[in-house]
């Protein structure tokens, strides 16, 4: 586990020379690339100033307790309206990134805000991948805010028998929730 390296992407790569030719250079290379996400918050809020085609990326670590991920945008600064790229990606093991559908094409009208609700799965990571359309030119200040949440009950069997009252506990470490249940 990499522990001395700074939140990001790291990039590099092993290079294979024969011993007897090094003039040669390289019989073939392998790349390695290390992401170090940031720690688990239940919220994050942040902008970024973007641009037709750039693209913006920053690695969530999903807090313990959380099963969903909000993702409120606002273009707060722009001439026009904007199409944004919004693309959560959170893997799991045994299964392809394809299978998610996280991938969003968001119009936006300076001002305005949209909020996404995403699927997350605690303790993993989550690539945050925002963009603005390459055809949409000009400049613009796009604001983000991430939020974690997630309810679960204390116990994962509930019985609720006919004519019974009975107490279920629920837990909710990622952020404060409020539940009022009908």
């Amino acid at each position: 586990k990499p522990t001395y390296l700074r939140r990001g992407v790291h990039e590099t790569e092993l290079r294979v020379i024969h011993s007897k030719l090094p003039d040669r250079g390289a019989l073939f290379r392998v790349p390695i690339t290390v992401v170090v996400p940031e720690p688990p918050q239940s919220r994050i809020a942040d902008s970024l100033e973007s641009s037709a085609g750039a693209e913006f990326r920053r690695f969530l670590t999903v807090p313990t307790g959380a099963t969903t991920m909000g993702v409120k945008l606002t273009l707060s600064d722009a001439d026009s309206e904007r199409l944004i790229l919004l693309h959560p990606l959170q893997l799991h093991e045994g299964e392809s990134g394809k299978d998610e559908d996280t991938l969003r094409y968001l119009l936006l009208v300076p001002g305005e805000s949209v909020t996404e609700v995403f699927p997350a799965v605690e303790n993993g990571t989550v690539e945050l991948c925002l963009a603005q359309y390459w055809s949409r030119l000009g400049d613009a200040t796009l604001d983000y805010e991430v939020t974690f949440r997630g309810l679960a009950p204390s116990d994962d069997r509930i019985t609720l028998a006919p004519g019974e009252s009975s107490v279920i506990n629920i837990e909710c470490p990622a952020a404060q929730e409020f539940l009022s249940p009908s």
